[in-house]
């Protein structure tokens, strides 16, 4: 028996998303959390290039290795010192700049 795929209706979507496109408060926690996810990437292959543990990066920049997993998982917000530190394990330089908002 074939299951039946749930239809989204494409107007309801758009209707949504163009009310939240704009919204400030929408924007402001879509750039955090594509931030956190794209530093989450980085970091999980970076560890994975140089066939390092979370625990071995963990070690190396004096926190727990829950901490290097949450910021590998996107789940947690760290603090600019703790980027710079883990940037340097990897013999990196930790990039950070601005560039014009999309839609302004």
């Amino acid at each position: 028996m074939k299951k039946k795929k749930a239809k989204v209706d494409s107007k309801i979507y758009k209707t949504m998303f163009d009310k939240v496109k704009n919204d400030p408060e929408y924007i402001s926690s879509y750039n955090t959390e594509k931030a956190l996810h794209e530093f989450a990437f980085a970091l999980h292959e970076e560890r994975e290039k140089l066939h390092m543990s979370q625990k071995d990066i963990a070690k190396k920049i004096g926190m727990k290795q829950q901490v290097v997993s949450r910021l590998e998982n996107g789940v947690k917000d760290a603090k600019l010192s703790t980027l710079i530190k883990i940037a340097s394990v990897f013999n990196k330089e930790l990039v950070i700049g601005l560039k014009q908002a999309k839609g302004r």
